[in-house]
This record gives C-alpha cells, structure tokens and sequence, in this order.
C-alpha cells in the first residue's frame, strides 16, 4: 500500500485531483450509502437504464452526495458550530 501510494503521489493529476478529497474520506464513507440508494432507485427503477449507467451514476452519486452534505454545513453557521453533526457525518 505504501508502495503504491508513493508511486501515484508521483503523477501531478493525482496531488491535483484527488489530495481535493482527503477532507471528506469519511464523510464519503459514513454517507455514500444515501446517494448511491437514490440513484440506484431513480435510475434503476424509474428509468431502467442499463447497468452500466446505474453503476456509474451510483458511484458519481456515492461520492458527491457526502461532499455536498459537508459543504452545506460549513455554508450555514449554525450547523457548522454543532460537534454533534460534525461527528455523525464524519467531517
């Protein structure tokens, strides 16, 4: 694992891009569930698109989702004070 790590940390696109993320591992982790159900049950049952497309949007939904919660929460002063919330989301 180190090893790997060592060598993706040597392209630019991965400090980039992905380092981007490091603040919401967690919150992805605890709360992708809640966005990959949604799109699994849109795309899925009320569109029937094909599995390609359902694991993709569900993957796009499990990572966004987490980040945009987060994002909320740090935009509105109340909810970012709360440790309560910062804990159950994991941020």
């Amino acid at each position: 694992s180190i090893c790997l790590c060592t060598f993706l940390l040597k392209f630019k696109w991965v400090c980039d891009y992905v380092l981007l993320l490091d603040r919401y591992t967690y919150s992805i982790y605890l709360l992708s569930w809640f966005g990959q159900y949604a799109a699994k049950f849109l795309l899925l049952n009320a569109i029937n698109a094909h599995w390609i497309v359902v694991v993709i949007g569900m993957f796009i939904s499990g990572m966004m989702f987490p980040i945009l919660v987060s994002k909320i929460i740090d935009k509105i002063p109340m909810l970012n004070r709360n440790k309560f919330i910062h804990s159950v989301i994991g941020y």
